[in-house]
């Protein structure tokens, strides 16, 4: 380029580069926005009353008192609390419905992971003295007369 009296004028860019196929961060989604456009899915499909009073009445309200009470969204902290603190029936639906929420979201391409992922199906219901419907039936009856 010389030879014909041309010179190259390269700038250097402050930006940050894409070059090295790395995406750029994901812009960070809170909890209740995830909720809400969960919601917004849902809606056609369910009952105007299950809809206000489950999905944006209890449900949506433990997510709200949940993040107050940690005061941050690290979802084990908001599980130990709602486990802790709310109706246990419900706590294990409003998990299952978080990690369709989540899936919609991955699928969205607005996450690339799930916390809430298989947690509904880890919490067990306890039942005579704080013990599992297993621990239950396997106990031995020593009762000759009455063997039920």
């Amino acid at each position: 380029m010389k030879e014909y009296g041309l010179q190259a004028k390269l700038r250097i860019s402050r930006e940050p580069s894409t070059s090295n196929n790395q995406l750029p961060p994901k812009p960070e989604i809170s909890i209740l926005e995830i909720w809400d456009m969960y919601c917004d899915y849902r809606k056609p499909s369910l009952r105007e009353t299950t809809f206000k009073n489950a999905y944006q009445g209890h449900f949506k309200k433990y997510i709200e008192t949940a993040v107050k009470a940690v005061k941050c969204e690290d979802y084990l902290k908001i599980r130990n609390w709602l486990i802790e603190n709310r109706n246990h029936k419900q706590v294990k639906e409003l998990f299952s419905n978080l990690s369709k929420a989540y899936r919609l979201a991955i699928k969205n391409k607005l996450l690339n992971h799930n916390p809430y992922e298989g947690m509904a199906e880890e919490m067990t219901n306890k039942g005579m003295q704080g013990k599992t419907q297993d621990e239950i039936e396997s106990e031995n009856d020593n009762d000759v007369l009455d063997k039920t």
